[in-house]
This record gives C-alpha cells, structure tokens and sequence, in this order.
C-alpha cells in the first residue's frame, strides 16, 4: 500500500515540477518579449532624439542663411528676379563675361530656394562652403573660366559632400559626414560650377514618393498635394519651381526620370558605366558592404531645359579619360559628334502600351501628339507592334528584390519607417509561410501586387538563372530593334501623371515604364511635352480596371490630375546618349512645352 502512495505522490511531484518549468518557460518568453519590446521602444526614443537635434540644427542653420540674404526685409529683390529670368545658357554666358557676379548668382538661387522650399519642402541642407567658392571664382581670369563657371548646381541627398551627412532618410547615418567629396562633386567643381544644396528623397530610395521622418514630405510644385517623383524628387521639385537649373541625380528603376515626368523638367539616365558611377550611399564606387547582383545605380543630370541635361553630359562625356582614371567603371568613349548632330531624319520607333501596366488616356495622347509633330516634321515614325515588357520587368523585380528584404531589415533596425515604403516594409517583415498565403491570396485581386510578394531568388544559383533570363531578354529586345532599323524608340515617361503620395508606396508595379531600361543599361531621357487636361480627365472612365485593383487605383489617383506635367520617354542604344539628347532637343523645340507652375 505504502508503495502504490510513493508511486502516486512521485507522480504528482512530477506534474507539479513540470507544471513549475511550464510556468517558468512562459515567464521566459513573455519576459523576452516585453524586454525586446523595451529595447526596440528605447532605440525608437535614441532614433526620434537623434531626428529632432538634426531637424532643429537645420531649421538654425537655413533661418541664418535666410537672415544673411535679406534686403530690406525680402529674399527675392528686383535685380534677385531678373537674374531667375534668364535661361541657362544667358545665365551662364553673362557670368563668363563678368556681367553677373559668382556671389551675386549664388545668393539668388539661395533666396529663391529658401522662397520656394517653405512650401515645398525639397531642400534638406545647404552647402554654407558654397559662399567662399563663390567668392574665389571673382579672382579667375576670363580665359581660365571653366563651362560652369559661377552656377549653382543642386545635389541629390545620397551623394557625398565633404562634411555633410548622406543619410538617405535613415537616422543611423545622421552625424556621419563624409570624409571627401563624390568624384562628380570634385569634378563639377573642376568646372567652376557650385554645389549649393542637398536635395530630398524618399527613405532608402527604393520608392518613388518622396518622404522620409528626418526630413519630411516634398510636394510637387504644380500641385503640392501631390509627390515629386522620387527617389531624385526633392531634385525634380526644386528645379520645377525654378530654384535651380542643374542638379544631379541617381537611377536604378526610374529615380531620374518618374521626377522629371511628375514635375515637368527635362533628364537623362545614362548607359551604365558612361559616367561616374562612384560616390553615392549604397552605390559601386562607394565601397559599401552590400551591392545587388544584375543591377546597378547610375549618376545622371536633371534640368529646366535640355540644354542642361545635354552640358552636364557633354562637359563629363568629353572628360572620360580622367573619369576612367578616377573610376575604372566608366567606360573611356569621348563625345561622339556625328551621333549628336546625325544631320538626317531620325527613324523613331514607339508603343503607347508596355505589356504590363495599362497608360492613362493622357499617357497615351503625349505619345500620339509628339509623334503627330514629329512626322510633319520630316522624321519617319513606326509603331513597335506587340511590344511586351513584361518578362524583363519580372527581372528587374528579382534583380531588387533578391535578398528577399534580408539587408533593408538589418538597415530598418531601431529606425521610425516611413509611409513611401509602406508595401516594401509589408513585404520584408512577413514570415516566408505568411507570405506565400498572401501571395496567393493577393493574386486573386491583383497580379501586379501578387509579384512584389511572391518569393524572389536569392541562393546563387536561383540568381544565375535571373542573370541568364536579363541576358537573353536583352538580346531579344536589341534583335526586335534591329529588324525595325530604329534610332530611337518613344513611350510614355509613366502610366500616369503625379499620384497622390500615400498612393505612390502601393503602385511599384507602376515602375515597368521604367525599370526595365535599368535591367537593360541602355542611356534614356525624359522630356516633357504636355499637361494632363480635362478631356484626359473625362476619358479616364474607359481606363480598363477590370482585373486588378492596383489599375483602379492608377484611376483614383488619377482623378484630379488637371494640369500636372506629363513627359515622354527616349530609349536609345548603349552608348548613343549623344543621339538620345538629339532626339530630346528635336521634340523639346517642336512641342513648346509650358514650364509655369501653380507655386
């Protein structure tokens, strides 16, 4: 009897021991749980403290500039508006001659940018060295005088600017000046130009919004409820509202041109390799840590005109052995003149419709009336029947996407997210198991969305099939090419005018207009060449949205779009940037593009 009790009181003893350790593991995992919920809650309090100091410093910081430019209580004098109304090349011809002042210029394009940026929001420092290089261009003798002699150029914000941070809207890079200059600073510089300020972008630059929590939301300055563009939007914006005539941007799906289409001005995204690549956060050159197989960021130049565009190119183009000297990406192939002036019609091939994304009816009629001026005046136009882009699209998606979100997530860590890359940190924080059910649900409503969550290479040998896949399409998209003898090829610059902001993070599919000529590496332009109007409203109601929600919200944002710019695409071939920036010129004096804006 004794016995059969030691048996029952040892087995009790064990339950309630095993019911102790139970009780004890769940102390352990809540206990975890609520300490790694403190962590995070005091690296988001470091994070937000960190952004106010650096937001209050740059409030000082342009209040005192602004203080220094006043003149009897204004930024924008009389003499400070007639310099705005020159054109670039006056612009620049008046200060070589010594009609302008260095100083005189730098100051205008200060005040008219600290004028337009308490409304916009595009400027995320200033570049308070700018004043002293100003004031030793006065002492150069006219002859010495370099092609950007005295201008005021703008930078992207990713780009290294010797003591000023590049933070690309992440905290942790905040009070990380760069040691030295980019190679496209020192070499803008060599031509006497002026980088004057830093310029916004969206969190991480994988968007084309334009908003990030340290230095807040651009507004497009022809409707500041809607985005720029992005990721060069604080760029496109500033040079849109006439703040500056020349900035430098940066392209892996479109960050050039997506601007230069929301906000009117005129871009180039060159052929991979064709000019410095080095310099900017994240990109090859700079040495990071990380870089994205089958794709690369490129360097390139955004204006108010062409012209701009075409004397950035040129003035690097004609200087590429020293670029190669201090960049060995770049290939050495000086400017090519017969290219640029061909001094014959020009055979443009055109689609209005990638295969993927419908256009909105004023996307397609840009197309249509630039090819109706185009042939009256002399050049030969052909349509690129069943043009389809769809498959080299899924490349480019696989290409910036092949780590699955596993870098963004690391980089992510203790940072406040922002809104303009809400569906990347959707994606990116969802388990592989969850992901595959949303998947797959998200394909019965959208397959545009379907492909952002399906589950993308990222063992090597997954990623030498995507590279074998951008190879092959590539050929095939040259041989079609070939076959129709083009010169160049026209499309829309987007399916639709400048969205709404929190629209833009929801639509990336959106990108296939332009993505797949950075999966391809052949140099594109972006001109505009007219403004959504209200027969482009009234006709949205044909816009097809039957079968994916994502084309009813191309509608949507759509809606309300009067009067916002429109561009059209140039595609040429590697290494013929020369006859794309022809072709821009071409287009650019026949359509007369009206450049005013609402601000």
């Amino acid at each position: 009897m004794e016995e059969k009790f030691e048996v029952v009181r040892s087995c009790v003893t064990d339950v309630c021991k095993t019911r102790n350790f139970g009780r004890k593991a769940a102390l352990l995992v809540v206990g975890f749980i609520v300490t790694k919920k403190i962590y995070n809650a005091c690296q988001k309090y470091k994070t937000r403290q960190r952004i106010n100091k650096k937001k209050q410093e740059l409030k000082e910081r342009k209040g005192n500039l602004a203080k220094s430019l006043m003149v009897e209580g204004s930024l924008l004098t009389e003499f400070r508006q007639s310099v705005l109304d020159l054109s670039l090349e006056e612009l620049l011809e008046k200060l070589k001659e010594g009609m302008l002042d260095p100083l005189d210029v730098l100051e205008t394009f200060q005040a008219k940018a600290l004028s337009v940026d308490e409304k916009l929001n595009a400027v995320c420092d200033y570049i308070l060295e700018a004043t002293e290089w100003a004031k030793q261009l006065r002492n150069l003798p006219k002859e010495e005088r370099g092609p950007l002699y005295g201008l005021p150029i703008s930078v992207k914000e990713c780009y290294l600017v010797k003591g000023y941070d590049a933070t690309i809207g992440l905290a942790r890079f905040i009070g990380q000046p760069a040691k030295d200059d980019a190679p496209i600073i020192k070499f803008i510089k060599s031509q006497h130009g002026i980088p004057f300020c830093l310029t916004n972008i969206p969190q991480t630059m994988i968007s084309y919004a334009c908003s990030n929590p340290i230095y807040g939301l651009t507004g497009n300055p022809h409707n500041l409820e809607r985005t720029p563009g992005g990721s060069s939007g604080g760029e496109a914006a500033l040079i849109a509202a006439g703040a500056s005539l020349l900035g430098i941007g940066g392209d892996i799906g479109g960050s050039l041109r997506i601007p230069a289409h929301c906000c009117g001005i005129a871009a180039l995204k060159p052929t991979t390799g064709r000019i410095y690549e080095g310099g900017r956060v994240f990109s090859q050159g700079s040495r990071p840590k990380i870089l994205r197989p089958c794709i690369s960021s490129v360097a390139g130049f955004m204006s108010s005109s062409v012209y701009g565009v075409r004397l950035g190119m040129e003035l690097c183009i004609n200087n590429s052995r020293r670029m190669n000297m201090e960049d060995h990406r770049v290939a050495p192939i000086q400017w090519q003149n017969d290219l640029y002036k061909p001094d014959r019609k020009l055979r443009i091939g055109w689609y209005t419709h990638d295969g993927y994304f419908p256009p909105t009816p004023g996307c397609i009629r840009a197309v249509r009336e630039t090819l109706e001026l185009l042939e009256a005046a002399g050049h030969e136009v052909i349509e690129w029947k069943n043009f389809d882009n769809s498959e080299i699209y899924k490349v480019f998606v696989a290409s910036i996407l092949s780590d699955n979100g596993h870098h963004s997530l690391k980089a992510w860590k203790g940072e406040i997210l922002d809104q303009a890359i809400e569906l990347n940190i959707l994606s990116f924080t969802t388990p592989g198991w969850i992901r595959w059910i949303h998947s797959f649900l998200m394909g019965l409503v959208s397959r545009k969305l379907q492909l952002v969550w399906d589950t993308h290479p990222t063992q090597s040998k997954d990623l030498w099939m995507t590279n074998a896949d951008k190879d092959r399409l590539t050929d095939e998209f040259y041989e079609e090419w070939d076959k129709q003898n083009f010169d160049i090829v026209i499309c829309p610059g987007f399916p639709f005018p400048a969205p709404k902001p929190t629209h833009a993070a929801r639509m990336i599919s959106a990108t296939s207009y332009t993505g797949v000529y950075n999966s391809i590496g052949c140099p594109v332009g972006i001109v505009p060449v007219t403004k959504e109007s209200s027969e482009d409203q009234e006709n949205l109601s044909e816009y097809p949205v039957r079968g994916d929600i994502i084309h009813r919200l191309a509608r949507h944002t759509t809606k309300g779009a009067t009067g916002m710019p429109i561009g059209i695409q140039v595609i040429g071939r590697h290494y013929q940037e020369e006859l794309v920036l022809h072709a821009m010129e071409v287009i650019e004096d026949l359509v007369k593009y009206d450049k005013s804006h609402s601000l």
